[in-house]
């Protein structure tokens, strides 16, 4: 076995290089499951070339341990909705609405055609994000990982990663054809408006309501499925408290409330 006893400044170069990375993808990206593996071993590698005490074995052990962090990151992957597999003949689009009497928004999802969704999901900016209001949904998020009845919670820089996520829906795509005849499909909130004799197929409309800490995207992949099924899927934020964010289309904003009593109804009628 070989001892390495090495001090020069390429070693210190390389542990200033691993702790600004680990902290320039904390601060942009936050914190993820996986990143906690290899966290753990540039800790191990930068005290190794801090103290200038390295072998075959060392090296040998490292290795294998990057290797399999990576495998784990190529099996299960980072938070990607591309898992989540739809089994019905379209493909699907998205768009937000806002409910006529109360503002609260609804995400809609609706069935495309496939060959149609293929050329408009490349297009810049048309994936929808998952999280629909940016910062304001990672606030609300961080505060839902809180015990009931507590505000103690993570900071929701911890999530930044979630901004990335897409749901892979065409933003504002085009409706697919065997539901409308005509130049444009007509996905705007006057939709249901339209004479039955402009829809060759009846679009027939779900309504979709998501769980407590949820939002009208959590459960974006059964939403997805049900589109993509050819019917036309209305989920809704719940502004009553229950969502972990929602914002109506006058700009009142409601965040997971940390030590409100959920079972009060007169809080929740606000």
């Amino acid at each position: 076995m070989i001892l390495y006893h090495d001090h020069s400044w390429v070693s210190y170069f390389l542990v200033v290089l691993i702790i600004a990375s680990t902290l320039y993808g904390a601060v942009f990206d936050g914190i993820r499951t996986s990143q906690y593996l290899f966290l753990l071993v540039f800790i191990a590698l930068s005290v190794v070339i801090v103290i200038g005490y390295w072998s075959e074995a060392i090296a040998i052990i490292y290795s294998v341990v990057l290797l399999l962090i990576l495998l784990y990151n190529i099996i299960y992957g980072e938070g990607n909705l591309k898992k989540i597999k739809i089994v019905g003949p379209f493909q699907v689009g998205h768009q937000d609405w806002h409910l006529t009497n109360s503002g609260i928004a609804a995400s809609v999802y609706y069935p495309m055609d496939r060959k149609v969704y293929a050329h408009e999901i490349k297009e810049k900016g048309r994936n929808t994000h998952w999280l629909r209001y940016g910062n304001s949904s990672l606030t609300g998020l961080a505060k839902a990982t809180a015990d009931i009845g507590s505000d103690k919670h993570l900071p929701p820089w911890f999530y930044q990663y979630l901004k990335k996520i897409k749901m892979n829906t065409v933003q504002n795509g085009t409706l697919a054809a065997d539901f409308w005849k005509g130049s444009d499909s007509p996905i705007t909130e006057s939709l249901l408006k339209h004479s039955a004799e402009s829809y060759p197929k009846k679009l027939i409309p779900i309504v979709f309501l998501h769980g407590l800490a949820g939002s009208r995207t959590t459960q974006s992949g059964s939403c997805r499925d049900l589109a993509s099924h050819g019917y036309i899927v209305f989920s809704i934020d719940h502004h009553d408290g229950t969502a972990y964010y929602s914002k109506t289309k006058e700009g009142s904003e409601r965040f997971w409330p940390l030590e409100q009593d959920l079972l009060d109804l007169d809080y929740r009628q606000k």
